[in-house]
């Protein structure tokens, strides 16, 4: 099983890329491969909203790494996107991944892309796990629209992700499955 995880922290050693690698990690014991590509260290630029997509094929006319990340995405069984929330949204570098995925939806607005297991992880200041519930729900939407179907949504507090055992279950458990 091929998995990819697209971590829209800018933070390496943060806690949104140190969840993505433990369950890269859990996944290798298993014998599946996976990546992680940081936003953050990429040349990223947004959907320029030309059409190019809709009307002259199925890639992105910006030639960049998120196009080159898209354009993986159909070899891929098993999509991880994680994000630290900053001012109540996921990061910057995922929102500007996220308009990418525009190019994955053909003029009829049907996903071009075959389902997709997906697995979300946020990492956030604020104590209630449930205080940024929209915004999850809403990324959640809007990659489900993209046939990234999220089955789950990991959300740290603080830095000691380790010791919370809602984290390290939910974390378990979608191992559990690959």
């Amino acid at each position: 099983m091929r998995i990819t995880a697209v971590s829209g922290s800018p933070r390496v050693e943060g806690v949104t890329n140190s969840i993505l690698l433990d369950i890269l990690e859990k996944a290798a014991e298993k014998g599946h491969f996976g990546k992680v590509v940081v936003l953050n260290r990429l040349e990223l630029h947004g959907c320029q909203a030309c059409g190019y997509c809709r009307t002259e094929g199925d890639k992105c006319a910006v030639d960049d790494k998120i196009s080159a990340l898209i354009e993986e995405l159909p070899e891929t069984d098993v999509v991880l996107v994680g994000s630290p929330v900053y001012m109540g949204n996921v990061s910057a570098q995922l929102k500007m991944f996220i308009d990418r995925l525009y190019c994955l939806k053909d003029a009829e607005r049907k996903p071009r892309l075959k389902p997709k297991r997906c697995l979300l992880v946020f990492a956030q200041g604020a104590g209630d796990k449930a205080y940024y519930q929209n915004m999850f729900n809403q990324v959640k939407k809007t990659l489900d629209g993209y046939n990234l179907l999220v089955e789950d949504i990991i959300v740290a507090t603080g830095k000691d992700y380790k010791s919370d055992p809602e984290v390290q279950k939910k974390v378990e458990h979608f191992c559990s499955t690959l």
